[in-house]
């Protein structure tokens, strides 16, 4: 007798299948374990990404009750001043504390007012000390459809002395970095509105700005998007020689404008062409108002040499370097720059 089983057509037997078999074959099982394993990923990545985000905004909430970073008890409250550029209005932010002669505090590309809380507190005793947010920065309005470039910004400033001093002695203007660029083109329009002008490594040379940089600006609303903890951790190390200094809360209060509205980080590479205008520095020659040039000798983001041509086109001006001091003097060494604030004052007496 033949034991083989004969199997008519149309038999529901199947040989081939094995028990706890659910897949038809190698290639689905493999296709679902990466589809499982994406998503497990997908999912820790946005869980990571909230809990940085999260810890991000608490640590700047909390950095505002510190004493040491407090801008209320230091810089004064908050205040708002709304000007008129191309077409549209424009609430500039600033803080006022103390009495006496004015002085004006103005702050770099991608920085705010934040960075004279340890250098006002020094003067508040002696002199009227502002801090201003520029447009596009801060607690300052960020228009997309300005383009805050020199001439933009440097009226944004003419508009806020026309507003706030009208009436008394033009301030002692101290301005960081990009803020020193657009006080020099400004003292070269009208000095009149300026005192005199302690230039803090003004960012006058624009062969230090790449060009792939100035493409990116078509896309700096998306691409703030990207700004994380950890390139502001890196981009406040550039800035600040003194690393003791620099804590979680303070990185978290650069973030906090970025984090919050994504036009900030929109307006920081609009502004890389304000820092690449091809009229710098030669149009800031011969400027009619007293000048002081101060760069810390650990700064790595403006040359030696930008300070050097600037002086040679205005004779009249002095440099003075700080050995120890980054690019943010006011940060890095407030008490010897708060010094120099007072004698270059006495001298405009």
């Amino acid at each position: 007798m033949n034991s083989s089983t004969t199997l008519s057509p149309g038999s529901t037997a199947n040989l081939t299948t094995q028990p706890g078999s659910w897949f038809a074959n190698d290639a689905s099982l493999t296709s679902w374990i990466s589809l499982t394993l994406l998503l497990v990923g997908a999912g820790l990545a946005c869980g990571i990404w909230w809990g940085r985000r999260r810890s991000a905004k608490l640590a700047a909430e909390a950095a505002l009750k510190s004493p040491e970073l407090d801008l209320d008890m230091r810089l004064g409250r908050l205040r708002r001043t709304e000007i008129h550029i191309d077409e549209q209005n424009i609430g500039l932010a600033w803080r006022e504390i103390g009495h006496g002669p004015s002085i004006l505090c103005l702050h770099g590309i991608g920085a705010s007012m934040l960075i004279w809380r340890r250098f006002v507190p020094l003067l508040a005793g002696q002199f009227r000390t502002v801090c201003v947010d520029w447009p596009g920065f801060g607690n300052s309005d960020k228009p997309t459809s300005l383009s805050y470039g020199l001439d933009q910004q440097s009226k944004a400033l003419e508009l806020f002395l026309e507003r706030e001093f009208s009436r008394m002695t033009p301030p002692l203007v101290l301005a960081s970095s990009m803020g020193g660029a657009i006080a020099l083109h400004l003292a070269a329009r009208r000095p009149e509105l300026i005192r005199g002008l302690i230039a803090i490594a003004p960012a006058t040379d624009p062969q230090r700005i790449p060009r792939l940089f100035l493409s990116l600006s078509r896309w700096g609303q998306h691409l703030a998007r990207l700004h994380s903890m950890r390139l502001v951790q890196q981009i406040v190390n550039l800035v600040m020689a003194r690393r003791e200094l620099i804590t979680p809360e303070l990185v978290a209060l650069y973030h906090r404008p970025f984090r919050e509205d994504p036009r900030c980080g929109a307006a920081f590479f609009k502004a890389l062409h304000l820092l690449a205008d091809p009229r710098m520095p030669t149009s800031f020659m011969n400027l009619p108002v007293p000048l002081l040039i101060i760069r810390g000798d650990r700064d790595t983001l403006v040359r030696n040499e930008s300070m050097k041509t600037l002086a040679t086109l205005n004779p009249q001006a002095r440099v003075v370097n700080h050995p120890a001091a980054g690019h943010h003097v006011m940060e890095d060494e407030p008490e010897w720059l708060a010094d120099k604030t007072q004698h270059f004052m006495q001298q405009l007496n």
